[in-house]
């Protein structure tokens, strides 16, 4: 047991068969999981908190249970709901023309590949 740096706590203890004490290791501290460690790559990510410390949702969980309730009976019965423009400005105006210009396009790519098709032999699995 020497040759691997592990020597008895006490020189004349009754030893139980396969039964020794490693005293070079640590102890573990928290082996529950539940404690985030502190490792430098984990930095940027917040600590956890305990329940009674977290900050509430803004509305209350229950009612955003309820809409989203609502609107899958809305779905599952084929209303949509309708979806307004976004409020902060996400929609530029000068990306309109593009973007018809890019529909226009994509209309005269797939008119070709049906054209192609008919000359071309296409094989699938």
């Amino acid at each position: 047991m020497s040759q691997f740096g592990i020597h008895p706590i006490q020189g004349n203890v009754q030893r139980t068969r396969n039964s020794f004490f490693c005293v070079s290791q640590k102890p573990r501290l928290d082996t529950d999981g539940k404690q985030q460690r502190k490792y430098p790559h984990n930095v940027d990510l917040p600590p956890i908190l305990p329940k009674n410390k977290k900050k509430p949702y803004p509305v209350p969980f229950r009612a955003i249970q309820g809409a989203a309730r609502a609107d899958k009976k809305l779905a599952q019965m084929g209303i949509e709901k309708p979806l307004e423009p976004p409020k902060n400005g996400l929609l530029v105006p000068g990306l309109i023309p593009v973007a018809y210009q890019v529909l226009d396009a994509w209309k005269a790519l797939i008119k070709g590949l049906a054209v192609l098709v008919n000359y071309v032999p296409v094989y699938g699995c």
